[in-house]
């Protein structure tokens, strides 16, 4: 089994002790953890982000099935269909270039998921491979932390 492969099976672990509804995920892009491998079928309702005018992120009720491909910043996403539901998930995945122990993520520069996380109330999970959890990641002061991480190798609980 590969590294997604073992990263989803510690995510589906992570999601039975949560036991959310819904799930906020994303489409992985070629650089990152695919969360999906075996979560695709599941019983979970999943959204996923779409931005909006002004740079808003928000989350639309979806299936994977239900994704179209549109290119932003030069980058392929695959991202839901506009004129679906938007919702709040109770459980957002957050992909990140590195996360380290405190929780704190290294993002893309473009501070969407930060942004949207000032008014998110629900649980967090920080996705990435073993390699890219860091000791420390450096912080700007409008950076949100995840509250777990999940990798192929471990779950990490933030105190």
């Amino acid at each position: 089994m590969g590294k997604s492969g073992l990263l989803s099976q510690n995510l589906r672990q992570l999601l039975l002790e949560i036991n959310p509804k819904s799930v906020g995920g994303y489409a992985p892009l070629s650089d990152e953890a695919d969360w999906s491998v075996g979560l695709k079928e599941s019983e979970y309702v999943f959204a996923f982000p779409r931005i909006c005018q002004g740079g808003v992120m928000e989350f639309l009720e979806s299936s994977f099935d239900q994704l179209v491909d549109e290119v932003h910043f030069g980058v392929h996403f695959k991202v839901p269909a506009k004129g679906l539901e938007v919702v709040t998930p109770e459980v957002l995945l957050i992909p990140g270039l590195g996360f380290d122990h405190k929780g704190d993520r290294l993002g893309r520069g473009k501070g969407f998921y930060d942004r949207y996380l000032e008014n998110f109330n629900g649980i967090t999970i920080g996705i990435t491979f073993n390699e890219t959890l860091y000791p420390e990641i450096p912080v700007e002061k409008h950076d949100r932390r995840v509250m777990m991480i999940v990798t192929d190798k471990e779950i990490v609980k933030i105190a």
